[in-house]
């Protein structure tokens, strides 16, 4: 089995001294306009592929995209020293080969060929004495010769995919007795991104042909949406999905099939935040089912941050690679989420003043940044009534939480000991909004969930005149009762959240998937004690994290307020802490 493991630039037209890890199974390369990432992605596919694949089903016989397909390679150019080196590993179960292949450029225009990349096999890290030894290995071992590509089958879908179909001067071609099988996968992974788009009863497959691009890709009727109708989003996705479909026919087709390569340039052209995250979802669930390496680029803030997220569980599997620097990019070390939004937004944080958080506990902290993170997707959903919090996100990103595990009475306490703690928030537990009597009584915790059946009631939620730095979370409860009294809510009206339950079997990093699970492993039933609500707190927090419950939640219209109340009290006084430091710093 063949990976493509990193690529070694010296030199290539702008980018010097550069090398970027490519991940097992998904690869993000970002940056700012002009920073070559189109040029990058279209290098990591020049070195593999594979032709002559002839099949009915399949839209190309050629699985082996050229560069010059895609830029021009101008023949001044040939005079110049570039180097790039690819670098393969060859797994035969037995031991393990590292080769290296060189992509040089080669004059063909006297045979009309133009000028073209070649990859030609390399001693790059000197493994051996000489080329000619380097080339043998090779030859010997996997039979690639000296200037063949590695065979892994290869697709680079490059940005004139988005090029409108009546401007490309599309074609609808019917494409017949295509398999069952085919049209239920493309189907499939086509709604798992937009939902509902294609009816479950459509067979009626065709080819989308590009004139113009020479773009091909297979159209599954789409609700409301004639083949040459379809918007920008959609027949983006439709590239994808072909793309991926045609690996999937090629799996089956080909019993020596070990996976492949697929670089898609601009992933995210004109598709929902939304649907952006399902995207990436699909791709993680294909590379890892089709054995697929694939390597996109993106500005997208939403794509980015999934591909983080995913990178901090496995820096093997997921690489991000962020270019800075227009004139003579690299390749930002120890990237992080905020970095790449102030690069791209070309921001600064110099001047950017920062807010202490403090928390009575971990437990608070943890559920604010739940909080947090649910507020990111509904402002980016366009929820309604979230849609002005982009400024509160923008408040937040510039604070630093902290649970030191101290009481309420002692939290209140210090800003009147010290005033370091006056331009500090405080973030109290929910309880903490409650006078004396109307705290909550953990003997009566029963009475305090929701009756399956009954109408969900906000929990009042007083400020009880707390000072400018002073808040409390959401509710009057605790932030682990809180927690668990929503998903025991949601527990005992299962039947009115079914398309909630329903939905959580496709969360790959969800253990507790169906509500039977969550209710062995969570429900306390009657003994509703401080210490086991305790307990359970790291089961609850883990089911709330990758359920997205809160999200669920707090778009319907019908709970929001409980969230907004917090919001804009948070708003308010983070506001007002902010513009009091950023006074502060032009005082004379």
């Amino acid at each position: 089995m063949y990976k493509l493991k990193k690529i070694h630039i010296k030199s290539w037209r702008k980018l010097h001294n550069l090398e970027l890890d490519i991940g097992n199974r998904i690869t993000l390369i970002s940056g700012q306009n002009g920073v070559g990432k189109s040029n990058l992605l279209s290098l990591l596919s020049s070195g593999s592929g594979t032709k002559g694949i002839q099949d009915p089903h399949l839209l190309r016989s050629n699985f082996q995209p050229e560069f010059d397909q895609y830029f021009y390679i101008y023949p001044n150019e040939l005079a110049n020293n570039y180097s790039i080196h690819l670098e393969y590993e060859y797994d035969n179960n037995e031991n393990t080969l590292t080769f290296y292949k060189n992509l040089r450029l080669k004059n063909d225009i006297v045979s009309k060929r133009g000028i073209r990349i070649i990859p030609s096999t390399n001693n790059f890290e000197n493994n051996y004495d000489t080329k000619a030894e380097a080339i043998k290995e090779l030859k010997d071992r996997t039979n690639i010769g000296a200037d063949a590509r590695v065979p892994i089958p290869t697709i680079f879908l490059s940005i004139s995919r988005s090029n409108p179909l009546k401007e490309s001067q599309a074609k609808s071609i019917p494409k017949r007795n295509l398999p069952e099988e085919y049209l239920n996968k493309y189907r499939d992974w086509y709604n798992s991104v937009l939902n509902n788009s294609i009816a479950m009863s459509s067979n009626e497959f065709s080819e989308i042909k590009k004139e113009l691009t020479s773009s091909k890709s297979y159209y599954l009727p789409i609700n409301s949406t004639p083949p040459l109708s379809q918007s920008v989003g959609q027949d983006n996705l439709s590239c994808i999905i072909s793309a991926i479909l045609s690996f999937y026919i090629l799996s089956k087709i080909d019993e020596n099939y070990q996976g492949g390569i697929l670089c898609i340039d601009e992933i995210d052209i004109s598709l929902h935040p939304d649907a952006q995250q399902r995207l990436i979802s699909l791709l993680d669930k294909v590379s890892r089912e089709l054995k697929l390496q694939i390597i996109i680029s993106s500005h997208s803030l939403v794509v980015i941050k999934e591909i983080i997220k995913l990178h901090e569980k496995s820096n093997t599997d997921y690489s991000v690679g962020y270019l800075c620097n227009i004139t003579r990019p690299y390749f930002k070390e120890n990237i992080t989420y905020d970095h790449i939004k102030r690069d791209l937004f070309s921001s600064t944080s110099l001047s950017r003043p920062q807010v202490n958080i403090y928390f009575e506990d971990e437990a608070g902290l943890r559920t604010f940044n739940l909080l947090r993170d649910v507020l990111e997707l509904l402002v980016n959903d366009e929820i309604d009534g979230f849609q002005t919090y982009n400024g509160l996100l923008s408040n937040i990103s510039q604070t630093n939480q902290v649970g030191i595990t101290l009481g309420c009475e002692s939290l209140l306490r210090l800003p009147e000991k010290d005033s370091y703690f006056k331009s500090v928030l405080i973030i109290l537990d929910g309880d903490a909004s409650c006078t004396n009597e109307e705290k909550f009584n953990w003997s009566n915790a029963s009475q305090e969930l929701i009756s399956a059946g009954n109408t969900y009631k906000l929990s009042e939620h007083g400020n009880n005149q707390m000072k400018n730095n002073t808040l409390c979370l959401p509710t009057k409860f605790c932030p682990e009762f809180y927690l668990y009294r929503l998903v025991d809510f949601y527990l005992k009206n299962e039947s009115e959240f079914d398309d909630f339950w329903r939905q959580l079997d496709g969360i790959e990093n969800l253990k507790l998937n169906t509500p039977q699970f969550v209710n062995e492993h969570i429900n306390i039933n009657d003994d509703l004690t401080k210490k086991n609500i305790k307990n359970k707190f790291e089961q609850v927090y883990d089911f709330v994290k990758h359920s997205n419950i809160l999200y669920y939640h707090y778009k319907n219209p019908q709970y929001k307020d409980e969230l907004v109340n917090f919001l804009d009290d948070l708003d308010q006084k983070l506001s007002y802490l902010l513009n009091k430091i950023r006074g502060n710093q032009y005082r004379d």
